[in-house]
């Protein structure tokens, strides 16, 4: 078989935002309970609150811990997002036939997409400051996507081959 694979995981920089939040929701859930068993005729509005915030602490949860595995096969580039090394959805899939480059973030080779009208940017990177960073652009139907994703050497050297003309690495 001739098919090429690669598969690179990225983690996403903890979202500490989410992080805190969870926390003071869970804080103020376990305040709400005690205040229920405490403050025993006001059953009905403590249990709501705390149901509440513990819900709330689950959807920032669902924030915080953030991975993206890329993967590469046979001229096909997906993107998977995976939240608390648990649950896994695939976000995106393109075709590297209608990809137009693949450049590190600030090239010149990126110039004539900067200000595009209707161009989607993506971003699948880790967020960190000494990420190797590249943009890569793809056309999906009709619409333009400017996706910022991480390259290591084997998951560039196999798309250089299959694109050699329109992958940089200046």
């Amino acid at each position: 078989m001739g098919d090429s694979y690669v598969e690179l995981m990225v983690k996403r920089k903890t979202n500490l935002t989410a992080l805190i939040f969870r926390n003071i929701f869970i804080g103020l859930g376990a305040m709400c309970v005690l205040l229920m068993v405490i403050a025993g005729g006001l059953l009905p509005v403590f249990l709501l609150g705390a149901a509440l915030m513990f819900i709330l602490a689950y959807f920032c949860q669902q924030r915080i811990y953030i991975e993206y595995e890329y993967l590469y096969l046979d001229k096909t580039f997906s993107v998977d997002k995976i939240t608390n090394k648990s649950k896994r959805k695939k976000i995106a899939e393109y075709s590297l036939e209608n990809m137009e480059v693949l450049a590190p973030i600030g090239s010149h080779h990126l110039d004539s997409y900067d200000n595009r009208p209707g161009m989607k940017g993506l971003d699948f990177s880790s967020r960190q400051p000494d990420a190797n960073l590249y943009i890569m652009i793809v056309k999906n139907g009709s619409t333009l996507y400017k996706l910022m994703i991480e390259c290591n050497d084997d998951l560039y050297n196999q798309i250089r081959q299959i694109a050699p003309r329109k992958v940089f690495s200046d």
